[in-house]
């Protein structure tokens, strides 16, 4: 059940990339979320997942402090870009 996630995921990341090379914020963001949810383990990814679809970033940020900030940046809209460190 896990690896079907985990395999779910993977092609979710592979549609979303390998459509047009302008991708709008948001699809950006998606694609951002995917690759950072295949980073950990297949449970915690999918309550991530989650919490980012229905649009918990609060929560998101504060369960998972190693996320990028490429995971906000289309999907929050109260996300602030000149937050961002280069």
């Amino acid at each position: 059940m896990v690896k079907l996630a985990k395999v779910k995921l993977e092609i979710a990341l592979a549609s979303l990339t390998s459509s047009s090379p302008s991708h709008s914020e948001s699809a950006n963001a998606a694609v951002s979320a995917i690759e950072y949810a295949l980073e950990l383990n297949s449970e915690e990814g999918m309550q991530f997942l989650r919490l980012w679809f229905h649009g918990e970033f609060d929560i998101t940020r504060h369960e998972y402090k190693a996320v990028p900030d490429s995971v906000f940046i289309g999907a929050d809209p109260l996300f602030k870009k000149q937050n961002i460190t280069a």
